[in-house]
């Protein structure tokens, strides 16, 4: 199996790192390219194959893991054509948001196999969340081998493709709301005077620890609530601020905005 991927960043640097942090696969089954030599000297160190010529990259290819921004996917795509002779029988992956996979099959010329990838940040510490859908000129082969790659980073999911956008705002961007949830709880903390270290110890744990029930036990976010909760008392008065401000709405007005740009970017 050998992967070659288009765009060395942070999110490519975290798929290389997960798989070989597993100890169950070698990370030199990839072969990153990138123009900038400061994220293939990054790719090198966690073990990966590197290359600052396109053509080598391709030719050493089964699958082609795009890994770009959405914006700079068209030229990028353009000069794989132009680089690969065979460009037609590589299997195509994509992490880039909102792109479809019939967006590559256009940029292509061709409809080839193209699995769509949606992975989040925390695959960089095995707790990672990925969704993933496919067309129909993928194998089951070619997609379990992709499933593979990405559960060494956390648990993945098939969905359908038409969710695909959606899920950006469940899994991907996600973890930023999350971050700001516990900013702003450590900027509360610090102006009651409370150390900054402790204040930020305590929250991401208590994150860590709701997120550890939630997957622990059958009960629902509803049930817990109510466990946490009781009457006329501190938690309750800090849930019925978030119903008088009408947080729900804001939480699903946010992302919805998610999902709406996903869409523009697919354009």
């Amino acid at each position: 199996m050998k992967i070659s991927v288009i765009g060395a960043g942070n999110m490519a640097r975290a798929i290389i790192g997960a798989v070989a942090k597993s100890g169950r696969m070698s990370a030199d089954i990839f072969c990153a390219y990138d123009k900038f030599p400061e994220a293939l000297n990054e790719a090198k160190k966690l073990g990966a194959k590197v290359t600052s010529d396109l053509s080598e990259a391709l030719d050493r290819a089964d699958f082609v893991l795009f890994s770009v921004k959405p914006q700079d996917l068209d030229e990028v795509i353009a000069e794989v054509k132009s680089s690969c002779a065979d460009f037609d029988k590589k299997i195509y992956v994509t992490i880039c948001a909102g792109i479809s996979t019939q967006y590559i099959c256009n940029a292509l010329g061709k409809d080839v196999p193209v699995i769509r990838v949606m992975p989040n940040a925390p695959i960089m510490v095995g707790a990672g969340a990925t969704a993933i859908s496919r067309n129909s000129l993928v194998s089951d082969k070619s997609f379990s081998k992709i499933c593979g790659i990405f559960s060494f980073g956390g648990e993945v999911a098939s969905i359908p493709e038409a969710q695909m956008n959606a899920i950006i705002s469940v899994n991907s961007s996600s973890p930023a709301y999350f971050y700001e949830f516990i900013r702003v709880m450590i900027e509360y903390a610090k102006e009651q005077g409370i150390d900054e270290k402790v204040a930020r110890s305590m929250a991401q744990n208590a994150m860590l620890g709701a997120a550890k029930m939630l997957k622990s036990t059958d009960k629902s976010p509803e049930e817990l609530i109510a466990m946490v909760k009781s009457k006329k008392g501190t938690t309750e008065a800090a849930l019925n601020v978030f119903a008088d401000s009408n947080l729900e709405g804001t939480i699903k007005k946010a992302m919805d905005a998610c999902t709406k740009r996903a869409e523009e970017l697919g354009k």
